[in-house]
């Protein structure tokens, strides 16, 4: 449990088409062990005791099926709003963190990453306190080198390097001051601690975990049905 009980507001970013995934379903909406992916975070969401509210951002296509048969089917009380995204996740984020009301610390989460824990949250809420953003992250296991025209120009040591996940801890006003920003100077970002960083915010990093997995491709869903099968979650 985070050191000071802080309330939070949490926005789960489940507007992707997953067109890698294949198939007409997107990949937030397909099974795991039963229930939609989506549903996994939300459920861990509704659990933690410091989270207030909860923004869905969909498809605009999608809106009316995650309200009725996610959220109002599994009794997903603490979603108070599901809105629209946009054509960019930049896009569709701001569009969540509009649409919450108070001025409390908030957690940005792809909704492709189901198995996310208690644990995980409260450390990047702990790790709030004194940074402009805190994010999870992992050890790079492989070798990385940046490349231009297909030649090595650089190998990054790996200790130095981390794999970044979701829940991202922001603080809403900073927030939408970047997102202001970013917007003012035409930037696109990959996630929203990207932004902080390139306009000279103070990016924590803290332990992430080896099974809070993205789902992208086929592979990744059967990579987490067997996570699930022997582990369990």
């Amino acid at each position: 449990m985070p050191e000071k009980a802080t309330k939070a507001d949490v926005v789960v970013v489940a507007a992707g088409r997953g067109i890698r995934m294949g198939g007409g379903l997107p990949k937030q909406f397909l099974h795991l062990g039963g229930k939609p992916v989506l549903l996994w975070s939300l459920e861990v969401f509704q659990k933690h005791p410091h989270v207030e509210h909860i923004v869905v951002v969909g498809q605009e296509d999608w809106l009316s099926y995650i309200a009725s048969e996610i959220v109002d089917a599994f009794g997903i009380s603490r979603v108070k709003k599901v809105v629209s995204g946009g054509e960019r996740r930049q896009d569709s984020v701001l569009a969540g963190i509009r649409a919450l009301e108070a001025d409390r610390p908030v957690l940005v989460h792809d909704a492709a990453r189901p198995f996310i824990t208690l644990s995980l949250m409260d450390r990047v809420l702990n790790g709030l306190t004194d940074a402009d953003a805190c994010v999870p992250g992992i050890p790079v296991a492989d070798t990385v080198k940046r490349i231009e025209d297909g030649w090595v120009v650089e190998t990054p040591p790996r200790d130095a390097l981390r794999l970044i996940q979701t829940p991202q801890a922001f603080r809403r006003t900073p927030l939408l001051d970047y997102f202001a920003r970013a917007e003012a100077t035409h930037h696109t970002f990959t996630d929203e601690a990207a932004m902080v960083e390139f306009f000279g915010g103070r990016v924590r990093v803290v332990e992430g975990e080896p099974f809070n997995l993205k789902i992208t491709r086929q592979i990744d869903l059967k990579i987490l049905e067997k996570i699930l099968e022997e582990k369990g979650f």
